[in-house]
């Protein structure tokens, strides 16, 4: 399969990263529903605590990086650590 990066969109990128996790990690679980995934969109484990539980999240944006962008990834990752 040839990837077009310029046709690229949120669901593609979130089929490619699902994809590669896949490849290194194949007993990786996916979360379907993304209105409740609480941030995670692929995972292997259980435990946070025991260090058994491994997240995955995958984030799609159009244009560079802006600062704006690195706080809602930053955001995005202090949510899931509350969460979990």
């Amino acid at each position: 399969m040839t990837l077009n990066f310029k046709n690229l969109n949120n669901t593609m990128l979130h089929s490619l990263c699902s994809d590669l996790v896949k490849v290194e990690f194949a007993n990786t679980a996916c979360i379907e529903d993304a209105a409740g995934d609480e941030g995670i969109d692929r995972f292997i484990g259980n435990d946070i605590n025991e260090n058994t539980l491994h997240a995955f999240q995958h984030k799609f944006f159009t244009k560079p990086l802006t600062n704006s962008g690195k706080q809602r990834i930053k955001e995005s990752l202090k949510q899931v650590l509350k969460l979990h």
